[in-house]
């Protein structure tokens, strides 16, 4: 009888405990994750704990990449990606920008005259806050108008692009040491969203969990 109490309990404890996950890439929605409390992040993600929201998936090959949407507090979402830079796997936290940013730091007419002129390679931001650890004064062009696949679901183990979803053409700049990133990507009726990333080592994630 003591053994079968004994058991239980045991039994009880482990589904009470939280499971600890090993890498970003396992994260599903519901899961927690918590960044590094250092100095090389933002304020606003240093030593924050964030819940995944959604999980959405892109296709910018016929291999799907899983899009977090995560979010602390009542704080406005972000997203995390993992990306591979010349074979290193680095996580990308991108934060979406107001329309009211965009034209405040690179003019919607700049913008849309760089999308439109393969030969222009490098963006400046005209009004930047030297307080926004977000920001770079330069990027320059890494992809001109490519097609990409969007679906507001996780499918990141498909074989292929399954039919529906959205497409999109992106184009994507890096700062010259591949720190910061500026994402632009054109949707059906022209709408633009622009988004400012982060691209920082996977350790920068310090804890990740699933929510008993």
């Amino acid at each position: 009888m003591l053994k079968t109490l004994s058991s239980l309990i045991k039994s009880f404890k482990k589904q009470d405990a939280p499971e600890e996950l090993t890498s970003p890439e396992q994260l599903s929605k519901g899961d927690m994750l918590r960044f590094a409390d250092g100095f090389a992040l933002p304020e606003d993600l240093r030593g924050e704990t964030f819940q995944v929201q959604k999980v959405a998936t892109y296709f910018y090959t016929d291999t799907g990449s899983p899009q977090f949407v995560i979010k602390s507090g009542d704080r406005k979402p972000l997203y995390l990606s993992i990306e591979d830079f010349d074979g290193e796997e680095l996580i990308v936290i991108s934060r979406k920008l107001k329309n009211k940013e965009v034209e405040s730091l690179f003019g919607w007419d700049r913008l849309r005259a760089a999308m439109k002129d393969e030969d222009s390679r490098e963006i400046t931001i005209t009004d930047q806050d030297s307080s926004d650890s977000w920001l770079a004064t330069t990027y320059s062009r890494r992809v001109f108008g490519a097609e990409g696949h969007y679906f507001e679901k996780d499918i990141r183990h498909n074989n292929g692009i399954p039919p529906g979803g959205e497409t999109f053409r992106y184009f994507e700049y890096y700062t010259a040491d591949e720190n910061k990133s500026l994402e632009i990507e054109v949707w059906e009726g022209d709408e633009i969203e622009v988004c400012l990333g982060l691209v920082r080592p996977m350790t920068d994630v310090v804890e990740l969990w699933r929510r008993s």
